[in-house]
């Protein structure tokens, strides 16, 4: 299977792809104007990754990948708020939709807004991370916060084995992200790095190697700050 995520940075002459690598405009906010807002994205972007949350979610990124090929690939898992779900399904979608599914996720771990006890969690990301291994797919991972999360999540990546790992939405510090670029992990930056607070945030971005930086705009979340307030979308980028 392609890995969409991975670009050659030692010949910056063929030039770098702009593609949102984390959306979800399959979700409800998305339903009166989708068309319109995929042919915005046309505009801007070379591709974008609609994201699955739980099986539904993840096979109406399929669909949309479906319609739109070579434009929209899809990724299936749980979230973490769902990580009680069975997971029945997501080896099938994989399976039968080889040239659309490019990663499992989005999975992990949130202990800051996540009333799912913690090991419902650490095992739900342990089983995603067993389905990545299988197909040797990325792994999308979701952690709030990211330095609480990120040894646990850590710890259960590196004993299944996966080499494949992005660190979602990335808001933790210069040494967890140091950490995880020493593994080869990638680090995407969303559209709240434009806040006037985390300056931080935008350090990390700037002095992340190139290879392992990657951007997204977990729309319909975190509009950019010129339109805070709004639904965000792919085409914000």
């Amino acid at each position: 299977m392609r890995d969409i995520f991975y670009f050659e940075t030692e010949l910056p002459e063929l030039g770098l792809p702009l593609f949102d690598s984390h959306c979800h405009i399959q979700f409800p906010q998305f339903d009166e104007d989708r068309h319109e807002v995929i042919a915005r994205a046309k505009e801007e972007l070379d591709y974008l990754v609609c994201v699955g949350c739980d099986l539904e979610s993840s096979k109406r990124a399929i669909e949309l990948s479906r319609l739109h090929p070579g434009f929209i690939y899809a990724t299936v898992g749980n979230h973490p708020y769902d990580a009680d779900k069975s997971m029945e399904g997501f080896e099938d979608l994989i399976t039968e939709n080889p040239d659309l599914v490019v990663a499992v996720g989005e999975t992990g771990l949130d202990y800051f807004k996540n009333e799912l006890d913690p090991e419902v969690q650490k095992e739900s990301l342990k089983r995603h991370a067993e389905l990545a291994v299988k197909f040797d797919l990325p792994i999308i991972i979701h952690t709030r916060e990211t330095d609480e999360c990120y040894p646990d999540a850590k710890e259960i990546l590196n004993a299944a084995g996966v080499q494949k790992v992005i660190l979602h939405c990335f808001a933790g510090s210069t040494t967890t992200a140091k950490d995880a670029w020493a593994q080869g992990w990638k680090t995407s930056f969303a559209l709240n790095t434009t806040y006037p607070k985390n300056e931080e945030l935008r350090e990390i971005m700037a002095t992340c190697p190139p290879e392992l930086k990657l951007i997204e705009t977990d729309s319909p979340y975190l509009a950019p700050q010129d339109k805070r307030g709004e639904r965000n979308e792919p085409s914000f980028l």
